[in-house]
């Protein structure tokens, strides 16, 4: 899924700012759902394209998911 550059930005802040880390995929996962601001499909790629595991900051998780 090809996300624009204002979803994209809205998620890495997200993914900053809403979580504790270190962290797992699933807290991170868990605490996405509760978000109004993406949709069910951005939610969705989201969670395919984070791999399992812990990550100690906002940047390891956004390495994981390539962007």
């Amino acid at each position: 899924m090809k996300l624009d550059p204002k979803t994209k930005g809205m998620m890495i802040e997200h993914i900053k700012a809403h979580n504790n880390y270190p962290t797992t995929r699933d807290d991170i996962i868990a605490a996405c759902e509760n978000m109004s601001e993406f949709t069910r499909e951005q939610k969705d790629w989201f969670a395919s394209a984070l791999p399992a595991g812990t990550f100690r900051n906002a940047d390891e998780v956004i390495r994981a998911v390539k962007w």
